[in-house]
């Protein structure tokens, strides 16, 4: 509170020497507390994807107003829910990686210490590949 007051009197002292108030005006705005407190909406947890699939609804119903006219959404969505389907997403990933895993690299075109090739050995070797005979024939 004491930033706010210090920036509250400064805007005050302004006012007052620009003639914008009167001496009485400023010294009963100087005596008053300050009793704001800084406040944002409740976040009961996390759930990036949900959020944007929620905002991007909105601005497609309410186009840009969607940012300007103060609305409160409310989900279905519970804390529960949300954390299970997260836990779900993570298993099954981690799942999936166990069985198939991480193969390697499809091609090593160089190793470490070896001289790297130059532009037309890598586009000699790609020549040799379905996928750029398949690029080349649908020009």
């Amino acid at each position: 509170m004491d930033r706010a007051t210090a920036r509250r009197n400064v805007v005050l002292s302004r006012m007052l020497s620009e003639g914008y108030i009167t001496q009485s005006q400023y010294d009963q705005a100087r005596s008053q507390t300050i009793d704001a407190s800084y406040h944002t909406p409740e976040i009961a947890f996390s759930s990036p994807y949900l959020s944007e699939m929620v905002r991007q609804e909105m601005v497609s119903r309410y186009g840009e107003q969607a940012y300007e006219d103060g609305y409160r959404v409310y989900t279905t969505i519970t804390r529960k829910n949300q954390q299970a389907a997260q836990q779900a997403v993570r298993n099954n990933v981690l799942d999936y990686d166990m069985r198939h895993g991480y193969r390697g690299p499809e091609k090593v075109l160089w190793k470490v210490g070896e001289t790297p090739w130059d532009n037309q050995k890598i586009l000699d070797t790609l020549k040799k590949t379905p996928e750029y005979r398949t690029a080349l024939s649908r020009r």
